[in-house]
């Protein structure tokens, strides 16, 4: 009864141990290092000068000169459908940017027009005391109101409504 088990057991750590040490998978070896190509197209290059290399399955590779780490290697531009999602995207994102940019100016533009209106509201008022009938030139046409206490204690055209 125990030798049946003991064997089992060998068995098994057996099989444990050799799938601890067995080597990576030849398509895992190599990940995140440039082909000899690519590196050779660099070689006494300087930083983003135009380069071009014979990729896999003799495909020209155009694209620039780049460092990673210690190595110069030619990094090909973007093709396809993940290039073309890529422009796209930056498109949308210069897109919202002029959004953003616009919206900006018409708030400032708002913001001087609600100042000059204060201030056409307050000339209004100048030599006037409160509870007098005043007016002024509004965006919309001619504003008439009274002369009342706005903030700061200055005299202000209030309109009517």
């Amino acid at each position: 009864m125990k030798a049946p088990l003991i064997c089992m057991a060998m068995i098994v750590s057996l099989g444990l141990s050799s799938s601890l040490f067995a080597a990576p998978p030849e398509d895992k070896a190599g990940k995140g290092k440039p082909p000899i190509e690519a590196i050779k197209a660099c070689k006494d290059k300087k930083a983003n000068t135009t380069c071009s290399f014979k990729g896999r399955k003799g495909a020209v590779m155009k694209g620039q000169c780049h460092k990673r780490g210690e190595t110069m290697a030619c990094k090909p531009e973007r093709h396809g459908k993940k290039a073309e999602h890529k422009d796209r995207k930056q498109e949308r994102k210069a897109e919202r940017k002029a959004q953003k940019q616009e919206k900006k100016a018409e708030r400032k533009a708002q913001k001087q027009e609600r100042r000059a209106l204060r201030k056409k509201a307050r000339q209004a008022c100048k030599d006037k005391k409160i509870n007098h009938n005043c007016s002024f030139q509004g965006h919309k046409g001619k504003v008439s109101g009274q002369c009342l206490q706005g903030k700061h204690k200055k005299l202000v055209c209030k309109p009517q409504r």
